[in-house]
């Protein structure tokens, strides 16, 4: 059975992101932007993931950190920047697989 659940809090966010890091083994994100690695989620919470990671990662406003490209580059993560004409891509999903 799928479940899907709305998290409506960092607090929520992190409790669930470092369950499912933890049980399953494989993770699909796609997202406007990712901050800076030092400052923000998930970040800290895929260090220690040992599955794999693909990520599309749109620029919307220009808020990408270019820190955050090569972070997610150098945990082995297949990471995609979505550039097209189109001004608004601005996704937030965490999806995990087994």
């Amino acid at each position: 059975m799928r479940k899907s659940y709305v998290l409506d809090s960092a607090n929520s966010f992190a409790v669930e992101f470092t369950r499912c890091c933890r049980k399953y083994k494989s993770l699909n994100i796609a997202v406007a932007w990712c901050g800076n690695p030092n400052q923000t989620l998930p970040y800290k919470f895929l260090e220690n993931f040992s599955g794999t990671v693909k990520a599309i990662v749109g620029i919307a406003f220009n808020h990408t950190h270019p820190d955050a490209i090569e972070w997610f580059s150098d945990i082995g993560a297949d990471i995609r920047v979505f550039k097209d004409d189109v001004y608004l891509f601005h996704p937030k999903v965490y999806l995990f697989r087994d």
